[in-house]
């Protein structure tokens, strides 16, 4: 369930033409992904297997919510 919800907000993203790195919105779907589904993951796992930084997927993360209209997610 969380690989699929990632694919569709990488695709709603690709929609939009958001200007990141690939690698970076690829983490940004997988994190958000995760805590729709109920299943979190912490940042610094997500953004270590993307090899991206933190403060890259965070800030990625935000605009995928706003830009997105995604439900904004408590994070832990």
């Amino acid at each position: 369930a969380t690989a699929k919800r990632a694919v569709q907000i990488v695709e709603r993203a690709r929609e939009l033409n958001l200007v990141k790195k690939p690698e970076t919105i690829a983490a940004a779907a997988t994190y958000l992904a995760a805590l729709l589904c109920g299943e979190p993951k912490p940042q610094r796992t997500v953004a270590e297997a993307a090899g991206v930084s933190e403060v890259a997927l965070r800030n990625a993360s935000r605009e995928l919510e706003r830009r997105l209209g995604l439900p904004t997610v408590r994070r832990r």
